[in-house]
Parts: structure tokens; C-alpha cells; sequence
């Protein structure tokens, strides 16, 4: 499984986004009131995936998109396989507050 960070920059009361079941509730970053995100660990390959925005079905226009097969306009994601080289980040990196002093300690 590979931790894939979404992000919505467009702003909304309630975003969550859809394509494993469920969908996953997004949460401001850094108490922007535009940009939400939220990360799901996902396999690697590809992806469909759309935002529920106040209610209203969205996809990102600035990200890649597809006709999904009934019909419908999805978000597309290619997730890769991580080297076995990558530095792998701490979850607070993920989460949007990172002190970089306690990497470059770890490493």
C-alpha cells in the first residue's frame, strides 16, 4: 500500500472524497478555508476517484480525468510502486506540520 495524499483547492463546508467504498472526509490544511486534504493508503496502479463537494459531485479540472465506464466524468490517479530506495516520511508530514530538524536527526 502506498499513502496518497488528495487535495482539494478549491474550498467547501463538507469535502470528502470517493473511490475505495466509503468516501474519506477531508480536512483543511494549515487553517486554509480553500485548500482540503486528506491521505488514503491505496495499491499501486490506477485509480478513479471524485470529490463530494457541499453535496455536489466534483472532479478537479486541474488534475487528470477520464470517462469512467457509465459514463461519468472521474479524477484519475496513477499510484506507484515506492522505491526501495524512497525515504519514507513521518506521518506528521502527511497530516501538513513538519519539522524538518527532526528528519534530517533521524536520518
Amino acid at each position: 500500500m502506498v499513502l496518497t495524499v488528495f487535495t482539494w483547492h478549491y474550498g467547501g463546508r463538507e469535502v470528502s472524497v470517493y473511490g475505495w467504498g466509503d468516501g474519506t472526509v477531508m480536512n483543511s490544511m494549515n487553517g486554509s478555508t480553500m485548500a482540503l486534504s486528506s491521505a488514503i493508503d491505496l495499491p499501486p496502479g490506477y485509480h478513479q476517484y471524485k470529490f463530494l463537494v457541499d453535496g455536489t459531485w466534483q472532479v478537479d479540472e486541474e488534475q487528470l480525468r477520464v470517462i469512467g465506464e457509465h459514463g461519468v466524468i472521474n479524477n484519475l490517479i496513477f499510484v506507484e510502486e515506492p522505491s526501495a530506495n524512497a525515504q519514507r516520511l513521518p506521518p506528521e508530514a502527511v497530516r501538513g506540520t513538519l519539522d524538518l530538524d527532526s528528519i534530517r536527526d533521524a536520518a
